[in-house]
């Protein structure tokens, strides 16, 4: 199949290339170049930053990338042999298509006539908690999050959603790159949540981690978006083999996120990798990651602490290296008890195969 996907982030690409591409072995192309963006194709942030975000993804990240008249291949580190690879709307518009996937509200109405004008299926991945309003476009629905009356109990099944078939799975990624790892020794407290200055809680974390900066290495990766970095900035790692060990390299995972986490590729490649986290429980409870947060045994609900237990909790994680070892292994096999990517290639190649 020659599939035209929407790139929304890396994580997500290397999702698609591990399930689509490397298993079922599918074409994979993303738009390249802002004609996708002017024709009213691509259309994500539109509303509020008008070009801009389109630049980023649709030039930005193939500045490096290997550039003819009309497509453009980007190397992947991961894979030496695979290429990540782009396609002008010149181009694509006289290509044979056969599968077309919009994982971004704003782009569903634009790739669904593409898809239209081109005789292929048109299909939605739902990989955030958040609401699509043209779920009547979609011939099928791949959700890799909680939908409206579906909740994680319904991953690795096939089900209706508004009248569409639809398939609940996890996003796949390489456990050949988070894999369970031997515990980290050291004092490293580090958080890969995106943009985490622009939420709520990280005024709280800035400030703990301003008073006991003398026993622990505070380390902020990701984005920091609208915010100025900060002492704690560590880096905005774009690659995810770079992600992998600079988590691996961590002693203890900070994840107090409770907001816009829909699959929750950070939750998910902490637990994969065997380590064990402090966050916000609550919010993963009705998420596909709640079952990964076994409290006092993969990771600690920061909220039931004060400052002094949570100071003493991390001095624990930190010095106590039979209990960390146990957590570190309880983390992993809970990971690898809920989560099978094999199963769940299998089904929605199933579905994608029969609707299309």
């Amino acid at each position: 199949m020659k599939v035209l996907l929407d790139f929304h982030h890396h994580a997500l690409a290397e999702s698609y290339a591990l399930t689509l591409a490397d298993r079922f072995g599918w074409d994979l192309w993303f738009p390249w170049g802002m004609g996708w963006f002017d024709q009213g194709i691509w259309q994500f942030e539109k509303e509020w930053h008008g070009d801009r975000v389109a630049r980023q993804y649709l030039e930005g990240i193939w500045a490096e990338a290997e550039v003819g008249c009309c497509t453009a291949h980007l190397r992947d580190p991961r894979h030496p042999n695979r290429y990540l690879k782009g396609v002008s709307l010149h181009a694509a518009r006289d290509w044979d298509w056969d599968l077309v996937i919009s994982s971004l509200p704003a782009n569903d109405e634009g790739y669904a006539h593409f898809a239209d004008t081109h005789g292929a299926t048109f299909g939605v991945q739902v990989g955030n908690d958040l609401q699509y309003s043209r779920w009547d476009l979609a011939q099928f629905i791949w959700s890799s999050s909680t939908l409206p009356g579906f909740g994680p109990e319904h991953i690795g099944k096939r089900f209706t959603f508004n009248g569409k078939p639809t398939v609940m799975t996890h996003q796949e990624f390489s456990l050949d790159i988070f894999h369970d790892r031997p515990p980290m020794v050291g004092n490293v407290v580090a958080s890969f949540v995106n943009c985490f200055c622009e939420g709520p809680s990280y005024p709280h974390f800035k400030a703990f981690a301003k008073r006991h900066s003398d026993e622990f290495d505070f380390r902020v990766y990701g984005a920091y978006g609208s915010c100025e970095e900060d002492e704690f900035a560590a880096g905005d790692l774009s690659w995810v083999p770079d992600i992998a060990d600079a988590m691996a390299n961590a002693r203890i995972g900070w994840h107090t996120k409770h907001w816009s986490d829909g699959f929750g590729h950070t939750i998910h490649n902490w637990f994969a990798l065997g380590r064990p986290i402090v966050g916000f429980q609550r919010y993963y409870q009705d998420k596909l990651a709640g079952v990964l947060w076994d409290e006092g045994k993969t990771a600690f609900d920061i909220e039931r602490l004060s400052e002094a237990e949570l100071v003493d909790l991390l001095r624990r994680l930190r010095d106590d290296d039979d209990w960390y070892q146990r957590l570190c292994e309880q983390a992993a096999w809970r990971f690898h008890e809920y989560v099978d990517f094999d199963a769940e290639a299998a089904l929605v190649k199933s579905l994608i195969e029969d609707v299309a």
